[in-house]
């Protein structure tokens, strides 16, 4: 059994004790390899509406803040109703069964989202990818806490968020160049469809591989059998761990903590939604690009961020094995200091040469949210992930994809119009991003105290697995 810090004296006399490194298995593996796949096919399909912002608003006649609706509100109303059924799902069903459903339903989304002609339509298209895309996150963490040992966490998470950016990378390249493509191509006439418009081509094409990709949810384990030892072994471990079980009983035990964690991502992931929404529209009105120099821009960015989200998981797990049980949160807040002034500069200061620098920086620190995501791996029972990750998605929804798009508009309409789209970006970026870092500050006594706790149920699970199989 690893050697672990009881509550007590980890927390209170400020001692810390280390954790050995253990090895990741093949089932690990398997595990976080199919989650990239879906987690790059989801942020494609966020993202190429993104891309698509000015031809659709050419083409449908929609203002500003109508695509902002569009491309915050549309998607996130039906992703903060789908995550918190999605979260009982993953704590009472078997995860690739309803992984399998969602990431069919929402590729079926993204392509319908082609044959939308008007706002309504594809107000209802958005929110069908908005609905499917929710089952991924609380599916997700739960499968990699399952999965991955403890002090590995952090890197698995990283990895993990990098198929965001890897998604973002090949769908900034290819996607600029397939919307570049098409719109050269004019009006496109489909069988079966009928004559349809580049970007509506764009979304199909975007759309439907991931039907056929979904069938990769049953090469993921079942873990519905882990949690139950888990649970077992905390019962015998200590009666206040078998209480934590209950979610209401966690939640009500730690309330500041659930409640600083939660916000603090939602605050967080603004500051990223705003740069992922915005920053295309950003770079063709105010230097005139084309869609295939801003893909490969934007792609630059995020295969920045990529880098940032595994470095910074690196970071976590060692400051985790040393004894900091408070390393997600620690690492992350330093990341995002230094991110935030090269967020600001970037959209401020009107240079090409610069935007691509300090954009690039900003991904890379600010944007990596690999390790922030291990904190609730790390301090809540497994049993309860999948509706812990449900209430943080939530707020990530009703905050960042649904608020983001529609704040940072506002902000420019208020500093003057469509041209001030980098004063509402930056000004964004600085005040959301500050708060959550402070939000972050404040929680870390109480995480530490939560995670030396699961660390003694996880621990007593492990030896109670081993004597077992003995």
């Amino acid at each position: 059994m690893s050697e672990v810090a009881a509550p007590d004296k980890s927390t209170q006399s400020g001692s810390r004790t280390e954790r050995s490194k253990t090895p990741i298995s093949a089932v690990a593996i398997v595990t976080i390899s199919v989650l990239i796949v879906f987690y790059l096919m989801s942020f494609a399909d966020k993202q190429m509406f993104s891309l698509l912002v000015d031809p659709i608003g050419a083409n449908l006649g929609l203002s500003d803040v109508q695509l902002g609706v569009l491309n915050g509100i549309a998607f996130s109303s039906m992703y903060i109703t789908g995550v918190l059924v999605a979260g009982w799902c993953v704590d009472r069903f078997e995860i690739k069964i309803v992984l399998f459903f969602a990431v069919a339903f929402w590729s079926f989304s993204a392509a319908f989202s082609g044959l939308a002609n008007d706002f309504t339509t594809l107000f209802v298209a958005r929110g069908g990818v908005g609905l499917g895309e929710a089952f991924l996150p609380p599916a997700a963490y739960a499968l990699l806490a399952a999965t991955f040992p403890r002090e590995r966490l952090a890197f698995a998470n990283g990895v993990y968020h990098a198929g965001a950016n890897i998604g973002a990378v090949l769908t900034l390249i290819f996607g600029g160049m397939l919307i570049g493509a098409l719109t050269r191509l004019g009006a496109i006439d489909l069988p079966f469809v009928g004559v349809i418009q580049g970007w509506q081509g764009a979304f199909i094409a975007t759309g439907l591989p991931g039907i056929a990709l979904a069938f990769l949810a049953f090469f993921l384990p079942r873990i519905r059998k882990q949690r139950t030892a888990e649970q077992m072994a905390a019962a015998a471990a200590k009666a206040k761990a078998a209480k934590e079980v209950s979610f209401s009983g966690f939640v009500m035990q730690n309330p500041g903590l659930v409640a600083a964690h939660v916000l603090a991502v939602a605050l967080l992931a603004v500051l990223a939604y705003s740069l992922i929404t915005w920053s295309p529209a950003y770079l063709g009105r105010t230097f005139g690009w084309s869609h295939e120099r801003i893909g490969w821009t934007l792609a630059a960015g995020s295969a920045a961020g990529g880098v940032g989200n595994i470095f910074w998981g690196y970071v976590c797990d060692r400051y985790y094995r040393k004894g900091y049980n408070d390393a997600a949160y620690r690492v992350f807040s330093f990341a995002t200091v230094i991110g935030i002034p090269f967020i600001v500069a970037a959209f401020l200061m009107k240079s090409e040469q610069w935007f691509i620098l300090f954009y690039a920086v900003a991904w890379f620190t600010a944007s990596s949210f690999g390790p922030l995501v291990t904190a609730v791996q790390l301090f809540a029972p497994s049993a309860l992930h999948g509706r812990l990750v449900a209430l943080q998605t939530c707020f990530v929804g009703l905050f960042a994809i649904g608020g983001a798009p529609l704040i940072v508009a506002v902000l420019a309409d208020v500093y003057g119009g469509e041209a001030y789209l980098g004063e509402g970006i930056a000004t964004t970026a600085a005040v959301v991003g500050g708060a959550g870092v402070l939000l972050l500050v404040l929680a870390t006594k109480p995480l530490r105290k939560a995670v030396a706790l699961q660390n003694t149920v996880h621990d007593a699970a492990q030896e109670l697995s081993d004597a077992s199989t003995d």
